[in-house]
């Protein structure tokens, strides 16, 4: 089965499975340390460190028997939502090139790519979800996985994830919504509008989720985004805010302290959407909440 696998900013997340339309099917799943030196703020920083470390990851769960398919999310990787005219990929690929070269002080080394989002944009032309990154972000990302053995396929990022979630959970259909993803001391806001992909945010917390202050930072950080959305006179009223990531016992005390905002706050939900089996049925404890980039990440392409 294919190997999903994210560099968060403090673990290395691992899911071994697979997806249809229906179902994602989890057969392993792992969350390991990041060695100290390896990583700062998703850049690697010392291959060697990486290099070790990846392959004794890849000889305790044999992931090289199959391919990778790696996830990052990263302040440097440039991403925006577009529309643009309903021409041929290599023309759109022009237009996105384009956009973030005006903004890279004259480095050109980037690469691209795009989703469409919307085939019929009210502009006429398709409505893209469009990404920039530098090679020289990637290319150490791609060194140490080929020199720790793993045959990596590809490399997809966060909020791409994201976007193909929201289109398989049907809890994430339609509705004009905010997914909140924690992950330690990280928190991830991608703002929904219809079911339809518009705008994210990341935030790193002062406090850990079991700091009596980390309510107050996660409501902030939410309430930015809903004032932002209200200002947006084009977007639906915020109907519900969706949590990933979140320590159980904490969870109701967020549903409590977020009561003002008249919109439903709930746990995002996977139960009729996610089976696991194999190794992964042997652990148990298998939080999906914690591992969303991964799980997006084994589903089929957006295009």
């Amino acid at each position: 089965m294919p190997n999903s696998i994210y560099c968060s900013p403090t673990h290395l997340k691992i899911i071994v499975g697979d997806a249809d339309n229906k179902n994602v099917h989890v057969r392993d799943f792992a969350e390991i340390p990041l060695p100290d030196g390896g990583m700062i703020n998703g850049i690697i920083t010392d291959e060697k460190i990486m290099t070790d470390f990846l392959a004794g990851v890849n000889g305790q769960y044999e992931l090289s028997k199959e391919g990778a398919w790696l996830v990052i999310h990263n302040n440097s990787i440039q991403t925006k939502r577009m529309d643009v005219p309903a021409v041929s990929e290599s023309k759109v690929l022009e237009f996105v090139q384009r956009e973030f070269d005006q903004y890279s002080e004259g480095k050109k080394d980037g690469v691209y790519d795009f989703v469409v989002l919307n085939p019929q944009a009210a502009s006429g032309g398709v409505t893209i979800f469009a990404v920039g990154a530098g090679r020289e972000l990637l290319r150490p990302y791609k060194t140490v996985f080929a020199e720790a053995g793993y045959d990596l396929k590809g490399i997809n990022i966060g909020v791409n994830c994201q976007i193909k979630l929201a289109r398989f959970l049907p809890q994430l259909r339609e509705r004009t919504y905010i997914l909140v993803q924690m992950d330690g001391r990280h928190m991830f806001l991608t703002l929904f509008d219809g079911g339809e992909y518009r705008i994210s945010n990341s935030y790193r917390l002062i406090n850990t989720p079991e700091a009596p202050e980390w309510l107050g930072e996660v409501e902030n950080n939410l309430s930015s985004m809903i004032q932002f959305s209200k200002s947006q006179r084009s977007y639906a009223d915020i109907a519900a805010v969706y949590f990933a990531g979140v320590p159980s016992e904490r969870f109701s005390e967020l549903e409590g302290k977020l009561g003002y905002l008249g919109v439903d706050v709930a746990e995002l939900n996977f139960r009729d959407s996610l089976i696991t089996g194999g190794k992964a049925a042997d652990k148990g404890g298998f939080n999906p909440g914690d591992y969303l980039f991964n799980i997006g990440n084994l589903l089929k392409q957006a295009r």
